[in-house]
């Protein structure tokens, strides 16, 4: 009886261990899943998509877009993405949607001729109110960010350097789209907050372009590692800024 005593704990804990093992590899497993982000996924195109060159609009064609050349690409990942873009598209959608129901609201009332013609008008003026104000502050917004590559052209640091353009995709006044705007490293600058540019604060980088007119962008910095730290470091130097930046 004393030797079976003395051998029950050998033999649970020998029992044990391939189940205790087990389960600290799948703890482990678990854990290293749930650290950081997915690894990156490089997108090679197919033929469908080389037959779909790349669409941008300038402010020549604000309600329609223009083509590149079939010889342009877009890098494999985007050098920069927004974490707000689900808070701008859900609140560009709902400005839109409040509108549109504030207006059928105030169209049943004043068809009930219960409500003052005056007090529908206002409110319906009120229920448009929010929308033009999202669109000001939240059209800079820029979601991601694509390098451009020539593809007709070595993959050199001098032709990368030479002539570089980004690819700042936004979202459309409805928020369920997006679109593309071509923007040249050399024209990026720092958006002073005191001016019209900065849109209180709502955009933080702007493209002057040869004629002196610009256009707003708001970029989170600290977004994009080292890629991003050199375009904000060149968009403070074309600013008059110092910049401590690596």
């Amino acid at each position: 009886m004393l030797l079976l005593r003395s051998c029950r704990p050998i033999f649970l804990a020998g029992s044990l261990l391939p189940a205790l093992r087990g389960l600290s590899t799948s703890a482990l497993r678990r854990q290293t899943f749930n650290l950081g982000q997915d690894p990156p996924r490089y997108k090679v195109p197919n033929e469908k998509e080389q037959r779909n060159p790349i669409k941008y609009r300038s402010r020549e064609s604000l309600f329609f877009n223009k083509t590149l050349p079939a010889k342009f690409r877009l890098g494999n990942e985007p050098m920069y993405e927004n974490p707000l873009a689900g808070f701008v598209a859900g609140a560009k959608r709902f400005s839109l949607a409040f509108g549109f129901v504030g207006l059928c609201f105030s169209y049943l009332m004043l068809q009930t001729e219960y409500v003052l013609p005056e007090l529908c008008e206002a409110f319906a003026a009120a229920s448009l109110l929010p929308y033009p104000m999202v669109q000001y502050l939240y059209s800079p917004y820029v979601l991601r960010i694509y390098r451009l590559y020539d593809t007709t052209k070595e993959q050199t640091l001098e032709n990368l350097v030479a002539d570089e353009t980004l690819v700042f995709q936004k979202l459309n006044w409805s928020g369920f789209k997006v679109y593309n705007e071509l923007v040249k490293v050399e024209d990026l600058q720092v958006a002073a907050k005191d001016t019209p540019e900065g849109r209180f604060g709502f955009s933080n980088m702007i493209a002057r372009e040869k004629d002196d007119l610009t256009r707003s962008f708001y970029v989170v910095d600290g977004f994009g590692g080292m890629r991003m730290n050199r375009i904000w470091k060149i968009a403070e130097m074309h600013s008059g800024i110092e910049s401590a930046r690596p």
